[in-house]
């Protein structure tokens, strides 16, 4: 499963935005606004093999 949040100004991910992705093996976030992760937010990702992550990002 492929997830694509470029563009989306998002600015935190919190601990329930990926609960029960449990099949997602690339999350991209790029050109966003990310300045928060919370932990946790990306324990339930356990067969996650890529996360892009670049440019606007301030995480």
């Amino acid at each position: 499963m492929i997830n694509d949040l470029d563009r989306n100004n998002i600015t935190r991910i919190s601990k329930m935005d990926f609960a029960g992705l449990k099949n997602l093996r690339v999350l991209h976030l790029e050109d966003n606004q990310v300045s928060i992760i919370e932990r946790g937010a990306f324990q339930d990702l356990k067969q996650l093999e890529r996360l892009l992550h670049r440019q606007q990002n301030r995480g």
